[in-house]
């Protein structure tokens, strides 16, 4: 995330990204404390959830988190954004209903996105390290990803020109379905 920004810089909309950050400060703040004291299974349900709320959106008219989204505009975004991804790395569903219902085009909802969720980590890595939520452990798995996780990044910046925008959002989708049956069935049956 942290090396396509720098590809996508100036297709970011600065304006949308700083209307954004004062609430995603509190959000991770706020979510940076739950992390820290709600145990790990209710975090998972409540994540699925806010990813469900975002499906349903996309697939029904039921439509609670866009409405609610849509009166709080960037502030409740970036609320909704810093929380979710503080507490588990999950933020973007609210700043993904934020900028497609402002309209951006592929190009600049993907600058848009890398912004935010960069700048997001940002406080929550500072946050997460006062709070103490990292541990040897934890540093450890991320490194034995990190190699998959560039690749991914590299696969997504040399695919996503090349992609139609309705496609590129239905992968999105996909991604998002299967990380809800994950956090279910870890929340179940792990």
């Amino acid at each position: 995330m942290g090396l396509i920004i720098f590809k996508t810089w100036r297709q970011t909309d600065w304006g949308v990204i700083k209307s954004i950050i004062p609430t995603m400060l509190v959000g991770v703040t706020i979510g940076t404390l739950a992390l820290k004291y709600i145990p790990a299974d209710p975090m998972r349900l409540i994540l699925a959830a806010y990813i469900i709320l975002h499906l349903l959106k996309t697939h029904t008219r039921f439509d609670l988190m866009g409405r609610a989204i849509k009166k709080g505009g960037a502030h409740l975004a970036g609320l909704l954004g810093g929380s979710f991804n503080a507490m588990i790395g999950g933020g973007a569903p609210a700043y993904i209903i934020y900028l497609k219902n402002i309209g951006k085009s592929a190009i600049h909802f993907r600058a848009d996105i890398t912004a935010v969720l960069f700048l997001t980590n940002i406080p929550r890595a500072i946050f997460g390290t006062f709070a103490d939520l990292y541990n040897p452990e934890l540093l450890k798995t991320a490194l034995i990803v990190f190699p998959a996780f560039l690749a991914a990044i590299i696969l997504g910046q040399i695919l996503h020109n090349k992609i139609p925008q309705k496609i590129y959002y239905t992968a999105v989708e996909i991604i998002l379905t299967i990380t809800v049956l994950l956090l279910i069935y870890k929340s179940i049956f792990a």
